[in-house]
């Protein structure tokens, strides 16, 4: 009976019997209720599963057997994997990554808050993180992550016009300058 928790089996001659055991992976997200996570790949327990849900695999020792994905909610960005138990991801870094699963054990996905930041070049030319923007530009990005803004004082819009940086919307004259993102912002 394949619902029972046990199985007698009377051998009557020479032979082998071999037991087949299913690995039972349970995913959360961090913080909790926050996204999904997707299992690809040719074995069983494929799907998407969200926080606090479980799934059977194969107890298969394969590089190429799964591959997991992150699915990020609106809001946030990923910030890397955690395990437990008997299960392993090719690189905890990356997004989307390969699951090797030798038995039960756990998989968190963790997030981290995404902020829009606002620059303006008000004319001007500022170089993002090295990539040059003349025109408004919002981005989305992670709590706490770095970013380099640096005007280019000299900038000519059109012939016989300069442009010289002055200051910041703060009041600030760093330049460049290097801003941590802790919240909305626009500079």
């Amino acid at each position: 009976d394949k619902s029972s928790q046990s199985t007698y089996v009377d051998v009557t001659g020479d032979g082998n019997l071999l037991a087949i055991l299913d690995a039972i992976v349970t995913f959360h997200t961090d913080p909790q209720n926050t996204g999904s996570i997707t299992v690809s790949g040719t074995g069983k327990g494929t799907g998407t599963y969200y926080d606090g849900q479980q799934g059977a695999f194969d107890k298969v020792s394969c590089s190429n057997c799964y591959t997991i994905t992150a699915n990020a909610p609106a809001g946030y960005s990923f910030n890397g994997w955690s395990t437990t138990g008997s299960v392993r991801l090719g690189d905890l870094s990356k997004q989307s990554t390969s699951l090797i699963v030798d038995g039960p054990g756990t998989i968190t996905v963790h997030w981290i808050p995404t902020y829009p930041v606002t620059v303006d070049p008000n004319g001007g030319r500022i170089y993002v993180d090295g990539s040059p923007i003349t025109t408004r530009q919002t981005y989305s990005w992670a709590s706490g992550s770095s970013h380099t803004l640096d005007p280019d004082s000299g900038y000519q819009p059109s012939a016989g016009e300069k442009m010289i940086f002055t200051q910041w919307s703060d009041g600030s004259t760093s330049d460049p300058r290097t801003i941590t993102v802790t919240g909305p912002a626009t500079y």
